[in-house]
């Protein structure tokens, strides 16, 4: 049986790894390169942001809504579809 899955999710890159043009790029690779998955599509929102050990992301026991309200407190960044 096929199946279809429809996930939002939120991925950080601590380190801010310089070889990646993007967070969608490397996660597009791992999928359709290690799997025999395919992904459809992606609507994507991406967010720069100074990393320190503060941030609510970082915290054990940080929710979802603790991260949804971080990462809309953070400015507009770049958006695109696939």
């Amino acid at each position: 049986m096929a199946k279809i899955a429809r996930i939002e999710m939120y991925i950080y890159d601590a380190n801010a790894d310089e070889e990646l043009d993007s967070l969608e790029e490397e996660v597009l690779y791992q999928i359709n390169e290690r799997t025999d998955m395919n992904i459809l599509a992606i609507h994507s929102e991406e967010k720069g942001f100074e990393w320190s050990d503060d941030v609510v992301i970082n915290k054990i026991g940080c929710g979802v809504e603790d991260i949804e309200e971080f990462f809309e407190g953070l400015p507009e960044g770049e958006r695109w579809d696939v």
